[in-house]
């Protein structure tokens, strides 16, 4: 009986995680970020977004908010828009704003590999470390007892 209790509050929370936001991420093409809070991180088509929330696109990238009432909001790329607490077919303000080019292409890092500049140390150390471990003293002046 216990676990039909659990079970049932558990999926009354789910319904009203689910009610209390009023949009999800549509499609997304490129890169798009979510700031729900704390920080920008990838963004997955489909994640409930609530009010306050920031969806950022990249430049080259397309996304849309849908609102639980089947409207749509299109995202062009470059652009931030922070969730309005209603949708904007009923009468909700989407405060969408464009980006510029240095702020719509700066990443977390999580998407991008890093810089040439990097490989060249790691390239560099790579080489001197096989220098000192090849120039070592091969001679082997043990002495068996």
């Amino acid at each position: 009986m216990k676990a039909i209790t659990f079970l049932f509050a558990a999926v009354s929370a789910a319904g009203a995680s689910a009610a209390s936001a009023p949009a999800s991420l549509g499609p997304t093409q490129g890169v798009v970020l979510v700031n729900q809070g704390k920080q920008f991180v990838t963004a997955q088509p489909g994640q409930l977004l609530v009010a306050g929330d920031r969806v950022l696109v990249m430049q080259g990238g397309q996304a849309s908010l849908r609102f639980t009432d089947g409207c749509v909001l299109p995202l062009a790329s470059g652009s931030m828009a922070t969730v309005p607490a209603k949708s904007t077919c009923a009468g909700g303000s989407a405060a969408v704003t464009r980006v510029g080019v240095q702020t719509a292409q700066t990443d977390s890092g999580s998407n991008t590999p890093p810089s040439g500049d990097v490989w060249v140390y790691v390239a560099g150390t790579v080489v001197v470390v096989g220098v000192l471990a090849g120039t070592g003293d091969s001679s082997d002046d043990t002495v068996s007892p």
